[in-house]
Order: structure tokens, then sequence, then C-alpha cells
């Protein structure tokens, strides 16, 4: 038996929403506790995936997201309007922000090369001990 997109979503949703029930109850819990930085983390996760559930039924019931002008790359191609340009603003922050996690990631191979690089002259520099005068 096939369950239709819309009911999977509804049934998704639904699950999503009383995760997000235990996880508030879980988070008032621990307030005041050590616990609590983590239990609200995990709440903040919960709000996130009821939206992304909310966000994924409507596309399914319209064919479209609530913002078609915030999808960027995603967004219909005959967007007109006053939230075309937004649309065209989104799609190139997407590309800067790959641009910037590829640069972190060059940076940080260099950094963690560099850093093998001084451990090996520091082993190297005490197998030969101090250079007497």
């Amino acid at each position: 038996m096939t369950v239709s997109p819309h009911r999977s979503a509804v049934t998704r949703l639904a699950g999503a929403r009383d995760q997000e029930r235990r996880l508030d109850v879980a988070r008032a819990a621990a307030v005041g506790t050590r616990a609590e930085q983590l239990a609200q983390e995990r709440l903040s996760a919960g709000h996130a995936d009821v939206a992304a559930r909310e966000q994924w039924l409507h596309w399914v019931d319209e064919g479209e997201s609530l913002a078609p002008w915030a999808d960027g790359e995603w967004a219909p191609s005959d967007l007109t309007g006053p939230h075309a340009e937004t649309a065209r603003v989104g799609r190139d922050l997407r590309v800067v922000q790959e641009r910037i996690r590829k640069g972190e990631l060059e940076l940080g191979r260099a950094v963690a090369g560099t850093a093998r690089r001084i451990e090996a002259l520091d082993r190297v520099a005490k197998r030969k001990g101090p250079r007497s005068r």
C-alpha cells in the first residue's frame, strides 16, 4: 500500500510536533541544571524540524514553498515582481557561502599541514640536542 505524499507529510509533521512538545517539557525540567543548555539546543532543533515539516507539507500541497522568492536557485524561473531581486540575491549569497566554506576548509588544511611541519622540526631539533658554540 502506497501512502500519499500529503498523508506522509501530515504524519511526519504530527510526529515532529509531538517531539517538540516532549523536548519543551524536558527543557522546562532542566532549567537551572547543567543540562539546561543541551535541552535548549535540542528544543531549538525540534523547532527547526517542525518548521521544515510545515514547509514540506505546504510544498506538497501547493507545489511551491511558503516563500518562493527566498528559494534562490530553486525559485521558479518565471518569478517576477518585488521579490525577483531577492531571489537573485539569495542565489548569490549561496555562492558566496560556498566559497567561504571552501576557503575555510583550505585554511584548516594549511594550518594542520603547518602544525605537522613544526612538530617534525621540533622532533629533529630535540634529537640533535642543543648546539654548543
